[in-house]
C-alpha cells in the first residue's frame, strides 16, 4: 500500500472513530487549551478602542475574518506573528488551528475575495507599534513584551 493511501486510510479511520464517539475532528486541528488562564499570552488593542475584554470565541471569529465589530467598534486590522512560540500558542489556544491551517484558510479567503490576510510581523515589538498606530487594530504578544501605549484585553472563555 502506498504512503499516500496509508495516510488517507488513517485520516479516514480517525474521522470515523471520532464521528462514532460523537467528537468533531479535522486533521489540521490542534487541541485547544484554556486561553483565559494562559499567563504567557496577551491580546492587545489600540488605547482608543473601548474594549476591556474579549471572549475566545469572538477572538477566533475576528482572526478568521468572520467578525469585524466588537463592542460596537470596528476591528479590521489584524496583527499576527510570522512564527515562534507565542504564535503557535495563540493559534492552538485561541483559534484551534495549526500554522499551516491558518495560512491556508487565509489564502482561500483572499483568493475568493472574502477578506484580507492579517498583517504579519517578525517580532512582537512591531505588533505593539502597529496596534499603537491604528485605532482598529488587534494583536497578540508575550506577557513579557513591553506594551506601553496599547491596551491589554482580558481574554475570557
Amino acid at each position: 500500500m502506498s504512503r499516500i493511501l496509508k495516510g488517507i486510510t488513517v485520516s479516514v479511520l480517525a474521522a470515523l472513530l471520532c464521528a462514532v464517539m460523537g467528537f468533531s475532528w479535522h486533521p489540521d486541528e490542534v487541541p485547544a487549551g484554556n486561553a483565559a488562564q494562559d499567563d504567557k499570552l496577551v491580546v492587545i488593542v489600540n488605547n482608543q478602542l473601548d474594549v476591556d475584554s474579549i471572549s475566545v470565541a469572538d477572538l477566533n471569529r475576528i482572526y478568521l475574518g468572520k467578525k469585524k465589530i466588537l463592542a460596537g467598534q470596528n476591528i479590521n486590522r489584524l496583527a499576527s506573528l510570522e512564527n515562534g512560540e507565542i504564535h503557535q500558542l495563540f493559534l492552538s489556544t485561541c483559534l484551534n488551528r495549526s500554522h499551516s491551517s491558518f495560512i491556508n484558510y487565509w489564502k482561500r479567503m483572499v483568493f475568493t475575495g472574502k477578506g484580507l490576510m492579517p498583517k504579519v510581523f517578525k517580532n512582537e515589538r512591531e505588533i505593539v507599534d502597529y496596534v499603537k498606530k491604528h485605532k482598529t487594530a488587534i494583536g497578540y504578544i508575550s506577557v513579557n513584551t513591553p506594551h506601553d501605549g496599547v491596551k491589554s484585553v482580558i481574554l475570557k472563555d
